[in-house]
């Protein structure tokens, strides 16, 4: 008879903190409560806070300041995995030199930057890199002058100012519809890569966009990894600094309710 009546107990307990969670999550963060229950109390909103340093610990930002990318005055407008499909060349295969081994997929972080305003682009630059590979570091830059060329050879109907939108176009729909949309990475024995976006269309295969890669420097790859490291430790320190923050009673059960879930 006791377990039971300590059974209950915990059960009751239980829901109480089930109620207390879903309330949380459903209001949102802020001064102000649920429709009908007028302004949060102090209390209330300390709870509310506590919670959002908890949730909150994926959000930080890495040191902008110091990133390699932006030491030029770029400004990063894409910055998202995407699927790509690994290729190589290789030399001594029957078919000759320059025929491409097929490779296997993987998620590469492309970074697009642009220098200069938003409708009198300067310069354009997509930067590839891999987390399973830190030395793994490409770069695509173009001008306007240099576009030129690209757009013809490419018969591209874009200016200049669009040519970063159509990359970003191309680049979602290979993350949204890996099976139609195609990104696929070609390294050379040179060094160098080609980029090429393709459509499937079912009865072939069309090229809709290809953009040459060249190796980013010694140097340029050492302070991406450093400031990589640098990163990460930052985010760390941030973690350990937002744990030691005291929770007030509520925000503890909350916390409980949350590690129970998983």
């Amino acid at each position: 008879m006791l377990l039971v009546w300590l059974a209950l107990l915990l059960l009751a307990g239980l829901s109480l903190v089930h109620r207390e969670a879903l309330c949380v999550v459903g209001e949102a963060v802020g001064e102000w409560g649920p429709a009908g229950r007028g302004r949060m109390s102090v209390a209330d909103r300390s709870s509310q806070g506590n919670l959002s340093v908890l949730t909150g610990l994926e959000s930080v930002a890495p040191l902008e300041e110091v990133d390699p990318s932006l030491a030029e005055g770029h400004s990063v407008l894409y910055d998202r995995e995407v699927p790509f499909e690994m290729r190589a060349e290789g030399a001594g295969m029957e078919g000759g030199a320059g025929r491409e081994l097929v490779g296997s997929m993987e998620g590469i972080k492309v970074k697009i930057l642009t220098l200069g305003d938003e409708f009198a682009l300067q310069q354009i630059r997509v930067e590839l890199s891999s987390e399973n590979d830190l030395f793994f570091h490409f770069t695509h830059a173009l001008e306007e002058a240099s576009y030129v060329s690209v757009q013809a050879q490419q018969k591209l109907m874009a200016s200049f100012n669009e040519y970063p939108n159509i990359m970003i176009k191309m680049l979602n729909a290979c993350i949204k519809d890996s099976a139609s949309h195609l990104a696929v990475f070609i390294m050379h024995q040179d060094g160098s890569a080609r980029l090429d976006f393709i459509q499937n269309m079912e009865y072939k295969f069309v090229e809709l966009l290809s953009c040459h890669f060249i190796p980013s420097p010694e140097d340029i790859i050492r302070r991406h990894i450093t400031y990589r490291y640098s990163a990460l430790k930052h985010r760390n320190h941030l973690l350990q600094q937002r744990l030691q923050v005291p929770l007030s009673p509520s925000s503890s059960r909350h916390l409980l309710f949350g590690l129970a879930l998983h």
